[in-house]
C-alpha cells in the first residue's frame, strides 16, 4: 500500500512534488482518481494558479468528498502547498467570493502592497517558526514563494511567519492539518527537512530508512 497520496487535479506541479519524495525514500501514489488514494496514510494536496479553478477541479474530478471522507472524518494527515494550502481555508477573495475546504478557518486576502513590495511575491524569505512548530529544521532557513494571495487566520493556527515586509502566514497547521504557502519541494534542503518532519510527525516512515538529512 502507497504511504501518501498526492492528489492530481490538474493544477499543480507534481512533478517537483514526486521528486522530493523520491528523494526522501516515501512510497506515494500520484493519481487524478479519488478511489485510488483511499487507503493512503497521509495526503499531498499541491497547487499553482487561481482558487476558484482550483476548487473547481477538486469538485468536478470528486476530491472534495475524498478529503472530508479521510481527513475530516477518519482524521488522517494532509499537507496543503501553496494554493493547496490556501484552499484548506474557509473562503479566497480572489477574483470574487469563494468557499475552500474549510479545514482551517481563515481567509485568503490579497497582499498588501507595502512600502514597494512587489506583488505577486516570488522568491526566497526566511521563516520564523511560530507556536512550537516541530516541522521546521531551524528558526532562520529560507524558503521558496510564489504567490499574490495571503492566508489570514488566527495566531493559534500559524505555524510560520515571514516578513514582506508586514509579517505573513508562511505555514498553517490544525492538528493533523498542515499547509505551507512556500514550496517545500523547491526550497533546497530547508524544504526537503520540512517535509521529513512533517512525515515523521505524522508517523510515515521511509521505504528503507531513509536518507541523513540532519548533517
Amino acid at each position: 500500500m502507497h504511504k501518501i497520496g498526492i492528489i492530481d487535479y490538474g493544477v499543480s506541479n507534481i512533478l517537483s512534488v514526486r521528486n522530493a519524495l523520491d528523494f526522501l525514500r516515501y512510497s506515494h501514489l500520484c493519481s487524478d482518481k479519488p478511489e485510488e488514494l483511499l487507503n493512503c496514510e497521509a495526503l499531498v494536496l499541491p497547487g499553482v494558479g487561481a482558487f476558484a479553478h482550483g476548487m473547481n477541479n477538486l469538485r468536478k474530478l470528486g476530491f472534495i468528498d475524498l478529503i472530508k471522507q479521510r481527513v475530516g472524518k477518519d482524521e488522517i494527515p494532509i499537507l496543503g502547498i501553496c494554493l493547496g494550502m490556501q484552499m484548506l481555508a474557509s473562503e479566497s477573495e480572489e477574483k470574487g467570493h469563494h468557499e475552500g475546504l474549510a479545514l482551517i478557518p481563515g481567509s485568503i486576502r490579497n497582499i498588501p502592497v507595502e512600502h514597494g513590495s512587489r506583488v505577486p511575491h516570488v522568491g526566497w524569505n526566511q521563516v520564523s517558526p511560530q507556536n512550537n512548530s516541530s516541522h521546521y529544521p531551524s528558526s532562520n532557513d529560507y524558503f521558496y514563494f510564489d504567490h499574490g494571495y495571503h492566508f489570514e487566520c488566527e495566531d493559534k493556527f500559524v505555524s510560520g511567519t515571514f516578513d514582506y515586509p508586514l509579517e505573513m502566514t508562511a505555514s498553517v497547521c490544525r492538528n493533523h492539518i498542515s499547509g505551507t504557502q512556500f514550496h517545500p519541494e523547491k526550497s533546497g534542503k530547508a524544504g526537503l527537512l520540512f517535509l521529513r518532519r512533517f512525515m515523521e510527525s505524522s508517523e510515515i516512515k521511509t521505504v528503507d530508512g531513509g536518507l541523513s538529512l540532519y548533517a
